[in-house]
């Protein structure tokens, strides 16, 4: 097991390194940078004037010498500087960090509790009318984009319910109930969709254990029909579910960028879209590379849970 983090560990590193490069490359690729964006809101910067900013962002240097400083910064721990605010961005992205976990915790939470189940009563219940509902419920969690979805939620909550949890954040520290309140419809959002394809696999790995041997045998025993659906069918069915859940756990944290957006939410995603327009170069690298991580450790925490899940996975 070890040995096995170890080596996951030397992958991530330099599959990071990578990341880093494109990130480096393809946010420069974007016309215009952040000086031109200054030389349009001031109208009166002489060319000069923006050569000498250039020269002070260090953008005159070669691309490739800008991406060795900046990434030997970043091993030691230093994400540089915003070329907007002037304020170190490690902390501000600590800052948003916790909203956006906070919302994709949240998010697969409500999608666990309601898609497991579901898929299991589709995989027991074939042919009744719940069941079918359940699948054209994960259906429309598939096809139904997240940003519209959203929206529509703001709308009907908003207009019709007199219910909307957006605005200034909340910390949970300083009232719960208030910022559970302003999760609670980027959450759904978020959540309906994480469900679609949950529910579609718990659904069709229960199918593929329902008709194996041993439940055959368990229920010609006398067994109790729940205890062999619970007991029996659900732990051997967790591989894929777990599988999928963490691969929508990556999708997630990357898709919050959307979300935030539209509830308004003050998250990392919001943070990198602001970035981006503004050209704040080491901002939006330093928010990406930080996702990037996030993913990459969520992917390595899921590979570990199927040793837990089942004991016939060993890793060496």
């Amino acid at each position: 097991m070890r040995n096995y983090i170890l080596r996951r560990l030397a992958v991530m590193l330099v599959s990071l390194v990578g990341v880093s490069i494109i990130i480096f490359v393809s946010i420069r690729l974007v016309p215009g940078d952040v000086v031109s964006l200054m030389m349009g809101q001031q109208g009166d910067m002489a060319a000069g004037q923006a050569e000498q900013i250039r020269k002070l962002f260090g953008l005159d240097r070669p691309m490739y010498i800008q991406y060795f400083d900046w990434a030997g910064e970043v091993l030691h721990g230093d994400f540089g500087v915003s070329l907007r605010s002037g304020r170190p961005i490690l902390p501000d992205i600590l800052l948003r960090a916790p909203i956006t976990l906070e919302l994709a915790v949240l998010s697969a939470l409500i999608a666990l509790v309601f898609s497991i189940p579901l898929g299991v009563f589709a995989a027991v219940k074939r042919d009744s009318l719940l069941a079918l509902l359940a699948q054209v419920g994960s259906l429309g969690g598939l096809s139904i984009p997240a940003f519209w979805l959203g929206t529509m939620i703001i709308l009907v909550s908003s207009h019709y319910l007199n219910f909307y949890g957006g605005g200034t954040y909340i910390s949970p520290r300083a009232d719960l109930v208030g910022n559970l309140r302003m999760f609670a419809l980027p959450s759904l959002t978020v959540g309906f969709s994480l469900s679609g394809a949950l529910v579609r696999y718990t659904r069709s790995a229960m199918l593929e254990i329902l008709g194996e041997d041993y439940i055959r045998t368990a229920r010609a025993k006398g067994l109790w029909e729940l205890r062999v659906v619970l007991r029996h069918a659900l732990p051997n069915a967790m591989i894929p579910i777990i599988t999928v859940l963490g691969l929508q756990l990556g999708f997630l944290l990357g898709g919050v960028v959307v979300i935030e957006s539209v509830f308004a939410l003050p998250g990392m995603g919001r943070l990198v879209v602001d970035a981006i327009n503004q050209r704040d170069y080491p901002m939006v690298q330093g928010v990406i590379l930080l996702l990037t991580s996030l993913v990459m450790m969520t992917s390595l925490v899921v590979d570990l849970l199927y040793v837990y899940v089942d004991p016939r996975v060993r890793y060496e």
